[in-house]
């Protein structure tokens, strides 16, 4: 089995819940973004998937938290509100979509500060 692994960058605000119940102030995070993924098999090239393709991949999917973005504001959060937690499956969910059908996005990690992470993966794999 092999894996790969590209980040992107990106700043965007956001506002957590409290557990008051009162949402945060809006503040701005340097966010950084890993996805993992995992092949069984080569191409013609010797690569479970171009590096670059992936990282184009990755940075598509944070396009609407991009650019000092509200993700308060975007659909997906209305809910369970803009945590690390909810962003890191927001962007397996964006991810997983698009991936050739040979590659398994096997987590999604998300950092809002160098020491503050949080990983999504699935809990079930086919």
């Amino acid at each position: 089995m092999y894996e790969l692994q590209v980040e992107h960058r990106f700043r965007a605000r956001h506002g957590i819940r409290l557990p008051s119940g009162e949402l945060e102030p809006l503040h701005e995070h340097e966010w950084r973004v890993r996805a993992c993924i995992e092949g069984e098999n080569l191409d013609k090239n010797g690569m479970v998937m171009d590096f670059h393709a992936l990282k184009a991949l990755l940075k598509k999917a944070a396009q609407p938290l991009m650019d000092g973005a509200s993700i308060n504001e975007v659909a997906f959060f209305a809910k369970g509100g803009a945590s690390t937690e909810q962003m890191a499956r927001f962007f397996y969910e964006r991810l997983d979509e698009c991936l050739p059908r040979q590659v398994r996005l096997k987590a999604v990690k998300l950092w809002e500060e160098p020491d503050q992470a949080a990983t999504y993966r699935p809990t079930t794999m086919d």
